[in-house]
């Protein structure tokens, strides 16, 4: 009774006065042997269905066989359309070279400078209403032609 009475009449201390609460490791990290084999198989592979596996497996082989026999061929043919026709246009196979600034093609030029001396833009669109309006006249004389064909 006297341990109590003790403690009952200790002045308790300020909360500013109390040193700060060291850190104190509880447990010590150890990584099981199990754990640590892992990485060469599975954890928890006898989880899993023998026949799931066997389903994943024939999964994998046969995306592994779909990408590798259809569409990278078809990816390299298209690939190859895509280079040459950026080369017959004369234009760069690649963002780095647009990046450093080697300029428009030469033929691109040109083609921009006759555009320009022939009238420019509103040359075109003169053109692309000179087109729709002579395609106009001749849906007309097609009709007529067809219905005069139709009268014999």
């Amino acid at each position: 009774m006297e341990i109590l009475d003790d403690a009952d009449l200790a002045p308790v201390p300020q909360f500013s006065s109390l040193p700060p609460i060291a850190k104190a490791p509880m447990v010590k990290p150890i990584l099981p042997q199990e754990v640590s084999t892992a990485a060469k198989s599975p954890l928890f592979r006898t989880l899993i269905p023998y026949t799931i596996r066997q389903s994943i497996a024939l999964y994998n082989e046969r995306k592994t066989t779909l990408i590798n026999k259809q569409l990278i061929p078809e990816w390299e043919v298209i690939t190859s359309q895509e280079h040459a026709l950026l080369r017959e246009l004369g234009l760069p196979g690649s963002l780095q070279a647009v990046e450093v600034s080697l300029g428009l093609p030469p033929t691109l030029v040109t083609h921009m400078e006759d555009v320009k001396t022939k009238g420019g833009i509103a040359k075109l669109k003169q053109m692309r209403a000179d087109v729709r309006n002579l395609c106009a006249s001749d849906k007309e004389i097609y009709e007529q032609v067809t219905r005069l064909w139709g009268e014999r």
